[in-house]
């Protein structure tokens, strides 16, 4: 299991090496990610696919609102409960939706 500081420095690494205008500012994982313009509508889809296959979960979109994906933190703890089964809007680890029957 991974550590919610763990799943944030990746999330921070994945953000610098893919979103140029993250490279010109320091993040602290509280900043908002669309206020600071780092991202928009369609970087935060990259990031979406990004913590699906590293962190083998299935983001539904009913979970895409602004409360897991404004900022690295936020992020971060989405996919910690996520990865823990904890979040109820609809993620799902992968395999689960494999074993459905």
């Amino acid at each position: 299991m991974k550590t919610t500081e763990h799943i944030t420095q990746s999330i921070i690494t994945y953000i610098r090496e893919n979103f140029p205008r993250a490279r010109q500012t320091e993040l602290t994982g509280e900043e908002d990610l669309f206020e600071t313009g780092i991202i928009d509508s369609l970087g935060i889809l990259s990031i979406i696919g990004f913590i699906e296959e590293k962190y083998t979960i299935q983001v539904n979109d009913v979970d895409i609102v602004p409360e897991h994906f404004t900022t690295i933190a936020a992020i971060a703890r989405y996919v910690s409960n996520a990865s823990n089964g904890a979040v109820s809007d609809g993620a799902v680890l992968q395999s689960d939706t494999n074993s459905a029957g």
